[in-house]
């Protein structure tokens, strides 16, 4: 049936009425899409905020406590701008030494900033190390001093820790050779060392994390 041309100008009419309609719906969601886009940016800054000023927060790598004064405190005691330090550590379960993980020869583990090479190159570089566990701290310290912790090493290291356990024994568990009941703790050159996780090596320490009996003589 042939539309008159009433008709026909009716159709075009209400055409252009849904096209407005259809451009205003898209202009809406536009919008929307906006303030929400603008509600998650303002969101994740406040959020970045908080994270970065705050003092003590909860590793999320671990779940172990990273106490942020604490760290940037120790900060202070490193050169500011580039530095490459090397530190001795040793983890005695039991009273037995471990076998840290070591690089292959002329190789790598963990980043630039804190890592680990191969026994040879670590006996070089730290004077009477075994080469067993040399940390090799690098780079400016103070402008992210949380990179260079021990808890932050042992991660790069694969090995399971938290502050009441290390590798696979746990507080309260058993020592076969003894039948005690052991505990996890930390020295620095021979003396306590507390906040061990969070601890930033400098050059020439030796740390010990221990499970159980110290170490028996050499």
């Amino acid at each position: 049936m042939k539309l008159s041309r009433h008709d026909m100008k009716e159709l075009r009419r209400e055409e252009r009425k849904e096209g407005r309609k259809q451009e205003a719906d898209k202009q809406d969601k536009a919008k929307r899409k906006g303030r929400i886009l603008t509600w998650l940016v303002f969101i994740l800054i406040v959020a970045g905020i908080g994270y970065g000023g705050y003092g003590f927060f909860t590793s999320p790598v671990t779940g172990n406590s990273v106490d942020m004064d604490y760290i940037r405190e120790q900060a202070l005691a490193f050169p500011d701008g580039f530095t490459h330090q090397h530190a001795d550590l040793d983890i005695v379960l039991c009273g037995v030494e471990q076998n840290l993980p070591g690089a292959p020869l002329n190789g790598q583990i963990g980043p630039s900033e804190l890592h680990t090479h191969d026994s040879v190159t670590n006996q070089r570089s730290l004077v009477n190390s075994d080469g067993n566990g040399v940390i090799h701290t690098e780079g400016n310290v103070r402008n992210s001093p949380e990179a260079h912790t021990i808890g932050r090493f042992l991660e790069h290291m694969g090995i399971a820790f938290s502050e009441t356990s290390i590798m696979n024994y746990k507080d309260g568990d058993i020592c076969q050779l003894s039948g005690e009941a052991g505990s996890v703790s930390a020295t620095l050159n021979d003396n306590p060392l507390e906040k061990w996780i969070n601890y930033l090596p400098k050059d020439g320490d030796i740390i010990v994390i221990s499970f159980g009996q110290a170490p028996a003589e050499q």
